[in-house]
């Protein structure tokens, strides 16, 4: 859920395809699937619903990357995270022993997660809560292989 797990460096070499450079918006691991399959020119008989985005238009120099959102969820859906920007928010779920815990972070200024900004700014909270609530309600729709 933190960015110590999720903030990891990838190299893409594919000499004479991908130029050099420096991507500046972040990726996710479920980008890479639908990214392989259009390289691959794999075309679904159906929308597959996949949680990634094909990132080749940026690798390959022919388009700029738009901002985006990256959602996260955590093992057994007991934590989610939603980053949109700078600011990221950490929902865990509430057990037999303790309520339900947010924190906020704001990236830019804190990149290392260390102040939590979930009690001083409750409207940035939820404004990210809501779409993270909306990125949630496509869990598990994903299409099988037949």
């Amino acid at each position: 859920m933190y960015e110590g797990g999720t903030r990891v460096p990838t190299v893409v070499r594919w000499p004479g395809v991908v130029k050099p450079g420096k991507y500046p918006s972040p990726v996710h691991i479920t980008d890479w699937m639908p990214t392989f399959c259009t390289l691959a020119g794999y075309q679904p008989a159906k929308p597959l619903k996949w949680d990634g985005r094909d990132i080749g238009p940026f690798l390959f120099g022919a388009a700029e990357p738009s901002p985006r959102t990256v959602y996260t969820v955590g093992p057994n859906f007991r934590s989610l995270a939603f980053r949109d920007g700078e600011w990221k928010l950490i929902v865990h779920a509430a057990t037999n022993t303790e309520d339900e815990r947010l924190e906020l972070y704001n990236l830019a200024n804190d990149p290392n997660e260390e102040n939590n900004l979930a009690t001083d700014f409750p409207e940035k909270v939820a404004e990210l809560r809501a779409k993270l609530l909306a990125e949630a309600a496509g869990d598990r729709d994903s299409q099988v292989w037949e």
